[in-house]
């Protein structure tokens, strides 16, 4: 008979780049503070109490210019720091379930952007305080025309694994609240869409760069409604200071960094990235896409508490939509994109820490590809020739041709390991958090969209 196993958490450190930049950024601030109460200290002392009368405004006049900026630039810092927005999505256990369920549904955007213009020279009179007049030349950037459009593509599917929350570490360090911060991920599911992807955005400068001289290409992959600072609570314990009202309070009294330390000594640090597949040909719903990816469904473990979503809670497909297969000599020429799908994999019994099972591992070089053969991953439902308008206002999808584009694909710009604390606990028969047998090694327990 297996013995129980209680949970643990796994740390996963932040990033440097990540530790680097929260560093300075304390650093600044704590500087600033200190700017602040030196020169009020000054103000106070020196000229209020010892030279009282003695000292002219005009004098001290720069002093209060000076610490008007800093208290400015203070409050700037302060009221868009992590601590504000974790305090603005502080959530319940429901609260940080019923989110994540909206986010794994959320379908991602990428958006090309086009800008042409010219430069022109203008010339102008100006007259200097004498009046005298002076002819001045200056080039100037002219825009004649700007363009959007979103990468149209059929079928998403959430593949961010297990989310397991540090509640054991946070009671066992007596922490009312974990400090959840989310990431984003997209990527493709197959080569075609690589191509496909490449194809659009090559069309989409294409058709702009006769409108004027010059053009400025840009494009943004997001995912919209995504709260990258998340505080949950959990417990019956809930401080009374541990809101927006008193961060106010403190940060309007320049007590702001000081405030951050209080919140922290109730808190432990967790990240979670959010990972998204999307395909323009496949069906990423269909039996053959689930049996591949069901390693990688969302879910979520509290102590007590496992969930499992459903698919539709983390997959999308239009059903009235169209898809058209990739030809053979598509999918010869898609080849070449290969090396840029990422094959995703999640720590097992073998991997020698067990207690990350269920997690999604992170390949940032991605050295190992999934270079299975994509002909024989047929969509479910009517095929035809065209494919899903994923927006209201997005253009029609192109049908697809030979002449594929030699541009890179699309990579993963985020290369910092950071999947911290998605572990899997694998409790026997007996006791634990909840039970597994022989049949659920991989994240999964049967019976999905249950509770455990």
């Amino acid at each position: 008979m297996k013995t129980p196993l209680m949970q643990k958490s796994v740390e996963q450190p932040q990033s440097d780049k990540k530790r680097s930049g929260n560093a300075f950024l304390t650093f600044f601030c704590w500087l600033i503070s200190f700017g602040i109460w030196g020169i009020i200290g000054y103000l106070t002392v020196y000229v209020y109490i010892l030279h009282y009368g003695k000292v002219k405004f005009i004098e001290i006049q720069p002093l209060f210019i000076t610490l008007g900026i800093l208290y400015f630039f203070y409050l700037i810092l302060e009221f868009f720091s992590p601590t504000s927005r974790y305090l603005i999505h502080k959530r319940s256990n429901e609260g940080i379930k019923q989110k994540m369920q909206k986010i794994f549904l959320t379908r991602p955007e990428i958006t090309f952007y086009a800008e042409c213009y010219h430069y022109e020279e203008r010339t102008y009179t100006v007259k200097d305080d004498e009046g005298h007049e002076e002819t001045r030349t200056e080039t100037v950037k002219v825009v004649t025309h700007k363009e959007s459009e979103h990468f149209n593509y059929c079928s998403v599917r959430d593949v961010s694994g297990l989310l397991n929350l540090k509640c054991d570490k946070a009671q066992v360090k007596r922490k009312c609240y974990i400090k959840l911060e989310l990431t984003e991920e997209v990527n493709f599911a197959d080569a075609i869409s690589i191509a496909d992807y490449e194809r659009q955005k090559e069309r989409f400068k294409d058709r702009n760069r006769s409108y004027d001289t010059h053009m400025d290409f840009s494009e943004t992959k997001k995912l919209p409604g995504i709260t990258h600072h998340n505080l949950i609570k959990f417990g019956e314990y809930d401080p009374c200071t541990v809101n927006c009202f008193w961060y106010c309070i403190f940060t309007l009294f320049t007590l702001g960094q000081l405030y951050k330390w209080h919140v922290s000594s109730f808190c432990v640090f967790q990240t979670y990235k959010i990972r998204k597949i999307m395909s323009t040909r496949y069906n990423l719903r269909s039996g053959e896409m689930e049996k591949k990816y069901r390693l990688f469904n969302p879910q979520i473990n509290l102590i007590t508490l496992k969930i499992n979503y459903e698919p539709v809670d983390y997959t999308f497909y239009e059903p009235s939509s169209t898809l058209s297969l990739p030809t053979e000599a598509e999918l010869e020429l898609a080849k070449k994109y290969n090396a840029q799908v990422p094959k995703y994999e999640v720590y097992d019994n073998n991997c020698g820490d067990i207690y990350r099972c269920g997690t999604v591992k992170d390949n940032p070089d991605f050295h190992v590809y999934d270079n299975e053969p994509e002909s024989s991953l047929l969509p479910d439902g009517p095929i035809n020739s065209n494919a899903i308008n994923t927006q209201g206002n997005i253009p029609s999808y192109i049908p697809p041709s030979q002449n594929f584009n030699t541009s890179p694909g699309y990579n993963s710009t985020d290369q910092g390991y950071n999947s911290s604390d998605q572990g899997y606990n694998s409790a026997s028969q007996g006791g634990g958090i909840y039970p597994q047998d022989n049949n659920n090694q991989g994240g999964n327990l049967p019976n999905a969209g249950g509770v455990y």
